[in-house]
């Protein structure tokens, strides 16, 4: 058994080795043939099925090749971080740029991913990092206050640290809290994507409803609603946002592809999920979104509230079957339309811009 373990670790120990090599050439090519000789990292991106996560870091691409910097990005996924994360702390030079993707991942609800941006916010002192559009959320606890000091320490000492928050709470918290940081109230990534719409024919009813810590809904009242609309002729059907296997980088487009090609050939949508409604969104999909624990679709709704087919209900009566039969009458091609977030995602470029020139 000790044999077979250790011929694993060997060969994971070729593999990183291989990766690495992959991660200097990349950079070498950027020093070398870039005008701007500055690299732009990715770090951490998420190798786990959640597809709202992996829409941010596809939206972080597009923006960066908007601006005319793509050809300067060094993606690094979560597993190669953690694996290499001391050797890439002194091969990355102090100039260059941090990224770490958007989402609901600061505070206590996904601590595992606090203590990642913490990590590396400590690892990198010296380099502009920038948190993209993220959601706080710090328990109401003892140990939520002890976390929130912790980090407070850490992001306050870092001079050169930005913070886009999603939402206004979380704008308020960052403003507040982490007062050494700078912080701007923008929208989260995924609308900023565009073109992503096909036109499909539409049928059904499609939930697609948390079972998991920010899970809000209760499962009886998605029974009710199915109930309701098989009684009324709608064929219903089951998605979610995360799938059972992994997603890599070189399988991230193709499998967004997929899902936002299954919720365009929906009716209606009913979801609880945050990328849920925005996916939504971006394909023209009449949807009802529903709260979470942490109150981001909501603060997310406030966003894209400007788009017709998309409403939000947080009351489980009357006013929820009025707005599913509201959208249920939609006929419309809805078309999705991002002119009115341009000025935050301006705001994004800017910062970004001036750390990268």
């Amino acid at each position: 058994m000790k044999r077979r373990e250790r011929l694993k670790e060997h060969l994971r120990t070729i593999k990183y080795q291989c990766v690495f090599m992959r991660i200097w050439i990349r950079t070498k090519a950027i020093r070398a043939f870039c005008r701007n000789k500055k690299c732009i990292y990715f770090i951490a991106t998420p190798c786990h099925g959640n597809l709202g996560d992996h829409a941010i870091v596809y939206a972080q691409h597009q923006l960066m090749r908007e601006m005319k910097i793509g050809e300067n990005v060094v993606e690094i996924s979560r597993g190669e971080y953690e694996r290499l994360k001391s050797r890439l702390q002194n091969f990355i030079k102090k100039e260059d740029l941090i990224i770490i993707d958007g989402g609901g991942n600061l505070g206590t609800l996904w601590i595992e991913e606090e203590n990642k941006m913490r990590d590396i916010v400590q690892r990198f002192p010296h380099n502009p990092i920038f948190i993209f559009p993220q959601t706080a959320y710090y328990e109401e606890s003892q140990w939520g206050k002890e976390e929130l000091e912790q980090s407070t320490a850490i992001y306050n000492e870092h001079s050169k640290l930005v913070i886009f928050c999603r939402d206004f709470v979380t704008y308020r918290l960052v403003s507040t809290r982490f007062a050494g940081v700078a912080a701007f109230y923008t929208p989260d990534m995924v609308p900023f994507l565009k073109n992503v719409q096909k036109k499909r024919k539409r049928r059904g009813i499609l939930f697609c409803l948390r079972r998991d810590l920010e899970a809000a809904c209760p499962e009886e009242l998605a029974n009710i609603l199915k109930s309701y609309f098989v009684k009324r002729g709608y064929e219903t059907r089951n998605t979610s946002t995360v799938i059972a296997n992994g997603v890599s980088k070189r399988t991230r487009k193709r499998k967004l592809q997929i899902k936002w090609k299954e919720l365009s050939a929906a009716e209606l949508v009913i979801t609880d999920r945050l990328h849920g409604m925005i996916f939504c969104a971006i394909t023209g999909t009449p949807c009802v979104a529903l709260d979470n624990i942490s109150h981001k679709v909501r603060e997310g709704y406030e966003w894209i509230k400007y788009l017709p087919y998309i409403s939000f209900c947080d009351n489980y009566g009357n006013e929820l079957l009025y707005k599913i039969n509201t959208r249920l009458e939609d006929r419309e091609d809805f078309s999705f339309d991002r002119e009115p977030l341009e000025p935050y995602y301006n705001q994004i470029k800017k910062e970004v811009k001036k750390a990268f020139n």
